[in-house]
C-alpha cells in the first residue's frame, strides 16, 4: 500500500514460494516487471532463488533490512550474497544502510507508520490518555525467545519488590511462538504483587495505539539484535519511555537520540537498573523529543514512497 504509486498500475500479490512467485511472472514474457521483496531473510532466499532460476534480471528490487557493522560471518556472508544478487540486475535498498556504499545499493529510510496527531507532533498531549494511577510496562510484537521475556519478568519482580506503593501491571500484546509460551508456562503463572495481562494475538492497529498511548513505558529488551525495531520506532511516535539494549542500529540511534537509562545487556540486572533510573525520572521520554519528531517525520510513508521510487 506504501510503495504503490498514488495513481499508477502497481498490484499487490502475496506469495508463499518462490515456484508460486515464478508462476506469476511467467506470462509477462521477457518484459522487465518490478517486483519489490520487503524486508527479512525469507524475501532474500527469494532473491537468491529468482537469480538462479533466471528471472534476476526481472526483478527489479529486494528491501533488505539488516546491519552490517556487524563482523560475524553470518553477516559477512550476506554482504557478499548482496553483491552477488546486484550483479544478476537486482536493485538493493537497504534499510537505513546509508553508512554501507556500493553502486548496486541505494538507501532508504526505516518505515514509521505513525499518527499525525500522536505527541511527537504535538508534545502538548503527552499522557493524555494515561492513567497515572497505574505504572503500566507494554510489551508487544511477536512474542519469541528473544524478546527474553523471562530476564524482564525478573527485573520487574525486583522493582515492583522495592516499590509496593506501585500499581504495576504488565501487558504482552501479539501472537507467541508456542514452544516459547510452554517453555515460559511456569514463569508467566506465578503469583506476583503486580497485574499481568497477556492477549495471544495480533490485535487491530488502532488498538495497538491506544495500548501504546497507556503505557507508562514500552519494554523492547532482544537478544542479539541489530537492527532497527517497529516498536521502538511506534514508541517514540508516541513520546513513550522506552527500554531496550543499544547494539547495532539501535545502538546508533540511541546516540543520535540522546537516549538515557539503557540496559548494557538483556540480563535482569541491567534492566532493572534501568528501571530504577527510569522512575526516578518519573518515566518521562527518555531521549530528546525535538529530535525524536525529527527523525519520526523523515521516515513517514510519504518520504518512504518518495525514496522508494527515486531509488528505482
Amino acid at each position: 500500500e506504501v510503495l504503490s504509486e498514488p495513481a499508477g498500475d502497481d498490484s499487490l500479490y502475496v506469495c508463499a514460494s518462490v515456484v508460486q512467485l515464478c508462476k506469476m511472472l511467467r506470462p509477462f514474457g521477457t518484459r522487465r516487471v518490478r517486483v519489490t521483496l520487503l524486508a527479512g531473510d525469507f524475501q532474500f532466499s527469494f532473491a537468491i532463488w529468482l537469480c538462479i532460476l533466471g528471472y534476476g534480471k526481472r526483478c527489479t528490487s529486494i528491501i533488505y533490512y539488516t546491519h552490517f557493522q556487524s563482523p560475524t560471518l553470518k553477516k559477512r556472508l550476506k554482504m557478499a550474497l548482496l553483491r552477488v544478487i546486484g550483479w544478476f540486475g537486482v536493485k538493493v535498498l537497504l534499510l537505513e544502510g546509508g553508512s554501507i556504499t556500493h553502486k548496486n545499493w541505494n538507501s532508504l529510510p526505516d518505515l514509521i507508520d505513525w499518527d499525525k496527531t500522536s505527541p511527537i507532533s504535538k508534545p502538548d498531549c503527552y499522557g493524555e490518555t494515561l492513567d497515572s494511577d497505574c505504572l503500566r510496562f507494554l510489551i508487544f510484537g511477536y512474542i519469541s525467545a528473544r524478546k527474553c521475556i523471562a530476564e524482564v519478568f525478573e527485573s520487574i519482580d525486583s522493582f515492583s519488590a522495592k516499590h509496593l506503593e506501585l500499581h504495576i501491571e504488565v501487558r504482552i500484546i501479539g501472537a507467541w511462538d508456542q514452544h516459547y509460551f510452554r517453555e515460559l508456562s511456569s514463569i508467566l503463572e506465578s503469583p506476583r504483587n503486580y497485574s499481568i495481562e497477556i492477549r495471544d494475538e495480533y490485535i487491530p492497529e488502532d488498538e495497538l495505539i491506544g495500548e501504546i498511548r497507556n503505557a507508562s513505558c514500552v519494554i523492547a529488551v532482544y537478544r542479539d539484535h541489530v537492527g532497527s525495531s517497529g516498536v521502538v520506532n511506534l514508541a517514540l511516535a508516541h513520546s513513550k519511555c522506552i527500554v531496550f539494549v543499544p547494539r547495532g542500529y539501535l545502538e546508533a540511534l540511541a546516540r543520535t537520540l540522546g537516549f538515557e537509562n539503557l540496559p548494557a545487556s538483556v540480563s535482569a540486572l541491567d534492566t532493572f537498573d534501568a528501571l530504577e533510573k527510569l522512575h526516578e525520572g518519573g518515566f518521562e521520554p527518555n531521549f530528546s523529543v525535538d529530535t525524536a519528531r525529527n527523525y519520526v517525520e523523515a521516515r513517514s510513508p510519504g518520504n518512504f514512497r518518495t525514496k522508494f521510487h527515486e531509488s528505482c
